[in-house]
């Protein structure tokens, strides 16, 4: 996680949790992919009161990553037999609109 707000129900999550995730991500210049759907990639299998969902799962990719696509996004699927949502990855090489002679 790399905050307090993506995780619902439980425990309160405190900036010890996640701190050290997100200096990592910053430190080496990451950003999140974008993505469709919920924002939680994990549930505990629990309903009502004991229910928790975070967003545990998550694609991150550096500037030169993203500059070779034109599109590139994610979503969550629905949860078989895992307590984490499988991720379908899209993405679309850029192309040169520039013709050639």
């Amino acid at each position: 996680m790399l905050s307090e707000e993506e995780k619902i129900g439980g425990l309160h999550v405190y900036p010890n949790e996640y701190e050290d995730f997100a200096f990592c991500v910053n430190s080496c210049d990451l950003v999140e992919v974008g993505f469709k759907g919920s924002p939680f990639s994990w549930w505990n299998g629990r309903i009502d009161d004991h229910c928790v969902f975070k967003r545990l799962d998550r694609y991150l990719m550096n500037q030169v990553g993203l500059g070779h696509f034109g599109l590139v996004e994610f979503e969550y699927l629905a949860r078989i037999g895992s307590d984490h949502a499988p991720m379908l990855l899209t993405c679309c090489l850029k192309t040169d609109a520039t013709r050639r002679p």
